[in-house]
């Protein structure tokens, strides 16, 4: 096929099932030619194979090496916080609760003392009896709990049995405070024990609660030796409590994740095989593994059956890749050694040779050179188009913006082009008598966004193919039908679609899977002349403008090529 496809006049359409495949292996000097173009192709693939897994080993700090150990202390620094949170608040409200029990039995004492006060003191200064005595706190004293009076000027009255009291001090401020009308709570060391004391205020009998009636002291205390005991043993048993939980936690976890990130130490290792076999360049290797697909349903198991999905893409590729090359080759080497046979009898033993044989020999080396020249074309239009279809993304609209630099994609009518190869085909019929009738079914209005060239190339190779393999000689078929071929282009939901109808040979349902493969060809389409590179390059055009091709055929009653392209309204 010509380079050029606006002009149909020199173009060759492609075949509508491709050239001839072979799978046969050719020799190390049929894909030389071809060397030097793969190595460029497959360099950003080898760039990305040098990567190696251990790489980064040895870089940056320990934790940071291993996913698991990176797990298991995120799960561990979770776990001691919600110990750590859990055991200060299980620690806050015991302690407030047993220090709410130490002010309750302390208020408690203090109202029993001032019911024994009352009874004890005198109505008429001074108040105080020579001896004070309180014979209910005396007889009801709560283990723990002391009560000490002392008079305005400091004077010792009274002082309680049991309790912290023998030794218990009273501070001046404390003493001032409750002589201004005050209660004062406050906490002393006695005998080596923390102290929690209550000082109120003792008034004259039946005088108003003034400062000016205060007589005396009332302190009431209580050992928080208990207190602290408890609280010891509780943070001693949170600890270990939680030292215990975490350990487990630690050791669970470690097992759990190791489990679980087995089946990525498996995808690592696979990956690393088929890296270096693609760093050293020779042959990629072990794309035929496939990671033990792990139970469960979870994001782990997603992600080792994508990555066996992937494996079994790019087996296929592969695979075809080499098809590919084969093929090329012995598409390549056909010509050529016509080419290199014709001129080596030429220049050997040309000057024995008849004239009319010399300028046979020359005319079929000329048609191979051109055969040759259509095929690298193709090949070139082929590359290209896959290409420009792998950074193909969303299809632009009216407001697509672009970055610095890069070119908008065109406003092209598809219309105008699909009218303009009608004309052209239409116009080559006088000279071609056995061309099939070429009818226009519809044909609206479309304006897209696009490469114009790629556009008009692609509605060039259905047109051309769909005319090669509908023969006019002959009823199409053998049943008694014209051999017609019609064109519509219609815009529908945001898409223009493009459709070549024939009533040709049509292709089997057997080769309707490989028609778009690179030099492949059905047995129906091996008489036909070309290359086998057309439907390849159809469908690499419709994937660069982010549409789809499609084709519905019947032996002996035509095909139907179909080409749906976005095409967006246009603000």
């Amino acid at each position: 096929m010509s380079s050029r496809s606006d002009t149909p006049t020199t173009t060759t359409a492609p075949d509508e099932s491709g050239g001839v495949a072979t799978a046969a292996s050719t020799s190390g000097a049929d894909a030389a030619g071809l060397w030097p173009a793969m190595r460029r192709a497959l360099a950003p693939a080898r760039r990305v194979a040098r990567w190696s897994p251990r790489a980064s080993d040895g870089v940056g700090p320990w934790w940071t090496r291993s996913l698991r150990v990176r797990l298991v202390l995120w799960q561990g620094a979770l776990i001691a916080l919600v110990l750590g949170v859990f055991g200060l608040v299980v620690y806050a409200l015991t302690a407030n609760s047993l220090q709410e029990g130490n002010a309750a039995a302390i208020r408690a004492e203090a109202r029993i003392a001032n019911v024994d006060l009352e009874r004890s003191l005198l109505r008429q200064p001074p108040y105080w009896p020579d001896q004070l005595a309180l014979p209910v706190v005396d007889t009801y004293h709560d283990p723990g709990v002391g009560v000490l009076v002392v008079d305005r000027a400091g004077k010792q009255h009274y002082q309680s049995e049991s309790g912290p009291t023998p030794n218990l001090p009273l501070p001046s401020a404390v003493l001032e405070s409750v002589r201004a009308g005050q209660v004062r709570w406050y906490t002393a060391a006695v005998s080596g024990d923390h102290v929690q004391s209550e000082a109120l205020p003792i008034y004259a009998p039946g005088a108003q609660h003034t400062p000016d009636n205060i007589i005396g002291v009332l302190v009431t205390a209580k050992t928080l030796h208990d207190t602290e005991t408890a609280l010891g043993v509780l943070r001693a048993l949170l600890v270990l409590a939680g030292l215990g939980a975490l350990g487990g936690a630690l050791i669970g976890g470690w097992i759990v994740a190791t489990g679980l990130l087995h089946p990525l130490l498996d995808v690592a290792a696979t990956a690393r095989t088929i890296a270096r076999s693609a760093a050293s360049g020779t042959r990629i290797v072990g794309l035929s593994q496939r990671v033990r697909q792990p139970r469960g349903h979870d994001e782990l198991a997603y992600l080792v059956r994508a990555f066996n999905t992937m494996l079994t893409a790019l087996e296929g590729a592969l695979a075809t890749q080499r098809r590919f090359t084969a093929d090329a080759s012995h598409e390549l080497r056909a010509p050529l050694t016509t080419i290199q046979g014709n001129l080596g009898l030429l220049l050997n033993r040309g000057e024995e040779l008849p004239p009319q044989e010399q300028r046979a020999m020359l005319t079929d080396a000329h048609a191979e050179s051109l055969r040759l020249g259509l095929l690298v074309n193709d090949l070139l239009a082929l590359a290209r188009a896959d290409v420009a279809s792998d950074v193909v993304s969303e299809p632009a609209t009216a407001t697509t913006t672009h970055a610095p630099g890069e070119r908008p994609a065109q406003l092209v009518d598809l219309d105008r082009i699909v009218l303009d190869l009608v004309r052209r085909f239409r116009g080559r019929r006088p000279a071609e008598p056995l061309a099939p009738k070429l009818e226009i079914a519809h044909i609206e209005p479309v304006r897209l966004r696009g490469d114009e060239d790629g556009l008009r190339r692609l509605a060039l190779i259905l047109l051309d193919n769909a005319m090669k393999y509908t023969p006019a000689d002959k009823k199409s078929g053998g049943r008694g039908r014209d051999a017609v071929v019609s064109v519509s282009l219609r815009r529908q939901d945001g898409q223009a679609i493009l459709r070549v109808r024939d009533t040709g040979i049509g292709i089997d349902a057997g080769d309707l899977p490989h028609v778009f493969e690179p030099f492949y060809r059905a047995d129906r389409a091996r008489g036909r002349q070309g290359t086998g590179l057309g439907l390849s390059i159809a469908r690499s055009l419709a994937d660069q403008h982010g549409g789809a091709i499609t084709v519905e055929s019947t032996p002996g009653l035509g095909s139907t090529f179909t080409v749906t392209l976005p095409a967006p309204p246009l603000l």
